[in-house]
């Protein structure tokens, strides 16, 4: 299974990621990205590419 993996630690919670997910998975939450709606998502990678400090993971 496929799954998205947000490192909290490396979140500098800017919000890039929330702004480009089109399916609404992600929000920011007490300063850091987090899978709100996490069976929304389309593994579409673009959080990934956005994440100006890597926090974002896709796993295989």
């Amino acid at each position: 299974m496929v799954k998205l993996i947000i490192n909290e630690t490396k979140c500098n919670g800017c919000g890039d990621c929330v702004k480009v997910c089109k399916s609404r998975s992600l929000d920011i939450r007490d300063g850091v990205c987090v899978a709100t709606r996490p069976d929304e998502c389309k593994l579409c990678m673009l959080c990934k590419v956005t994440c100006p400090s890597g926090a974002i993971e896709i796993e295989v």
